[in-house]
């Protein structure tokens, strides 16, 4: 399930779309997001009940604050999500930075 119109994403849509993909995880289960699929993961794991526990997190080229490139997306971004909460429940974390690109350079998360 590929969450809906990534030109005009709404939360909700792309939230569900996620917490389907994922269901319940557990210390065994990794995943690997990119782009805007980075605050999308977060937001759906922080929504989880406690304890949570997650084996692994790779995050590539995602961001979670707005982008002087892409204003299109700042509603999406307005509300954030509290990634140090949610380290505490990811067993192992990786994040590969846009260092150089032209959108998402200076936001990326890592």
């Amino acid at each position: 399930m590929f969450p809906p119109d990534p030109d005009d994403p709404e939360p909700t849509a792309w939230e569900k779309a996620v917490s389907a993909a994922l269901g319940v995880p557990d210390a065994g289960t990794v995943m690997l997001v990119h782009s805007l699929g980075a605050i999308t993961a977060l937001r759906v794991l922080a929504a989880l009940p406690e304890p949570c526990q997650l084996g692994g997190l790779v995050l590539v080229a995602g961001f979670v604050e707005p982008l002087d490139a892409l204003p299109q997306l700042d509603r999406y971004l307005s509300a954030g999500v509290d990634v140090e909460r949610l380290a505490g429940n990811i067993r192992k974390r990786t994040a590969f930075r846009s260092g150089n690109g032209p959108v998402c350079a200076a936001n990326s998360v890592g």
